[in-house]
């Protein structure tokens, strides 16, 4: 049976966890850390995505993260799907390197959002891979270290981060986070408690079932927006999908507009004007109307990342001429 498609809403804060299959060590060494944080820092920066925490471990990984105009399907095919790849080349192996999607649940801003940063950068510490919080601010796999200032990195959101633990300063804001830190320590506090107390809520009479599917966790009235906006998204979805034209028009669209006589001379050509009428098509298809980048790629038959590209530099064409028309 066929998975049923995600419906996302752009701008809110996602806790993504994604696993290797069973045995399966995905970084087994520090070359495949530095492999995936390689690919990782560049999908988050070209589709303007924030990165707010982040950890590795060796069978799998967390990410805290906030889609603006990409969305979180398109970001993480990018990511497990090239890391697979060159994973797959650099041990000599075949086959799925992913036990199964990813999995996400929307996490509300505030509370919530500090308890699940502290969740993500403490789990080295709660898997017995360092021994201390001071060890931690060594581990080179998560995100805490930018958060302590020790990484310069510039692909995590590190000040959007340190500001909901406080707004005066940066200082402040790492003596906060620290404290907290050290807190769910010393408590046994974590993220997974106050999940598990939302679904204990749910499953209890009269409890809100919204909360009982696992792919949403805050407060009762955060809950139904979220509700409510992803049922407005997948109604414009499904208007859209009603009415979009096929990606054979607007081939030939793209194909008649540049002067292009022959189908496959768009698709492969290399000359300037191939590309620039390459990147509109990818543009019109991904951003305007709504197709995937796996349906695109299928039609054209090449991966998904360049389709991505060419749809991000279709798109900055269109700002560039709509700037200049001004």
């Amino acid at each position: 049976m066929p998975r049923t498609r995600r419906i996302q809403v752009p701008g809110e804060i996602h806790h993504v966890i994604a696993r290797g299959l069973v045995d399966l060590k995905l970084f087994p060494g520090s070359r495949d850390y530095r492999a995936f944080i390689e690919r990782l820092s560049r999908v988050i920066e070209e589709s303007e995505c924030l990165c707010y925490a982040w950890c590795l471990m060796p069978t799998h990984y967390h990410l805290v993260l906030r889609p603006t105009e990409t969305s979180l399907d398109s970001i993480m095919r990018r990511i497990n799907g090239s890391y697979a790849r060159e994973y797959n080349k650099r041990h000599d192996r075949r086959g799925y390197l992913f036990a199964d999607r990813y999995k996400s649940r929307i996490v509300q801003d505030g509370t919530y959002f500090r308890e699940l940063v502290r969740y993500v950068h403490l789990n080295p510490l709660r898997a017995g891979l360092v021994t201390s919080l001071t060890g931690l601010s060594g581990y080179l796999w998560s995100g805490h270290r930018a958060l302590l200032g020790f990484d310069k990195s510039p692909w995590p959101a590190v000040d959007e981060t340190l500001s909901r633990f406080s707004p005066r300063g940066t200082a402040r804001a790492r003596h906060v986070y620290r404290a907290f830190l050290a807190e769910g320590l010393a408590h046994g506090g974590s993220f997974d408690s106050i999940w598990e107390e939302i679904r204990a809520v749910a499953a209890t009479p009269g409890g809100d079932s919204r909360f009982g599917d696992g792919s949403i966790v805050g407060e009762q009235e955060f809950v139904r927006e979220v509700r409510e906006r992803r049922h407005e998204k997948q109604r414009k979805l499904k208007e859209l999908r009603a009415n979009r034209p096929p990606l054979e028009t607007l081939l030939t669209t793209c194909r008649t507009k540049h002067g292009i006589a022959d189908a496959g001379d768009l698709i492969r050509g290399r000359r300037p004007g191939r590309r620039i009428a390459r990147e509109e098509f990818c543009y019109l298809a991904y951003r305007r109307y709504g197709y995937s980048l796996s349906e695109i790629a299928d039609f054209l038959g090449i991966q998904s990342s360049p389709v991505y590209r060419l749809a991000m530099a279709g798109s900055a064409r269109v700002q560039e001429h709509r700037s200049s028309a001004q």
